[in-house]
């Protein structure tokens, strides 16, 4: 089956559950719930890496072709991530640094600012989430740690078709589908990576 959404994506049902997810943590704010949504939403993104080798199996050549046109889930790459891929490096080098000194706060406020500056690019916006997912395991932080989780399914399967809250910090503390205030400086970056995008 190569028609309808099966040309964007080899896995547009698992997306689909995944997104009828978020749209229950929209509603709850409860880290047992977010634990349960959590695991489950990696079920579905660890699946198809099981599926795939069997699908080769049975289909050869003609799947071989398909899995290299279409992506596993969305397509990650954009101009505006190339854009702004300077910039949230320059954060996450920041964060490590800070991490490296021994200040965790400085650290997750880096991460926050590469997450409001990449958040609109897929594959920017799931690395700062892993990159937090990690800073939680390190810090020991079990909230922060199943939000992270949770939070990476969204920024995998929302960002690709906008549901992207503007100025959201990316952190546990927050809903993760709460518009928040973005500085001048940041929405100068953000805004700057957009025109140049359009200019290709």
């Amino acid at each position: 089956m190569v028609s309808g959404w099966y040309q964007r994506s080899r896995n547009p049902v698992y997306v689909a559950s995944i997104l009828g997810m978020l749209g229950w943590g929209l509603f709850v704010n409860s880290s047992f719930v977010y634990t349960l949504l959590s695991l489950w939403c990696l079920m579905y993104l660890l699946a198809p890496f099981f599926e795939e080798p069997w699908l080769e199996a049975q289909y050869g050549e003609d799947y071989r072709r398909y899995k290299a046109k279409v992506p596993r889930f969305f397509n990650l790459g954009s101009q505006f991530t190339q854009n702004i891929s300077p910039h949230v490096q320059a954060e996450l080098l920041l964060a490590t640094t800070s991490r490296e000194r021994g200040d965790s706060g400085a650290e997750f406020k880096h991460l926050e600012n590469a997450h409001i500056l990449g958040q609109e690019s897929t594959y920017w916006h799931v690395k700062v989430h892993v990159c937090m997912l990690a800073c939680a395991a390190r810090q020991l932080k079990l909230k922060e740690f199943f939000g992270q989780l949770f939070r990476i399914a969204g920024a995998a399967t929302a960002t690709p078709i906008g549901l992207v809250p503007k100025g959201n910090t990316g952190g546990a503390n927050v809903s993760p589908f709460k518009n928040m205030p973005v500085s001048a400086a940041h929405q100068e970056i953000i805004s700057s990576a957009k025109t140049d995008n359009k200019g290709v």
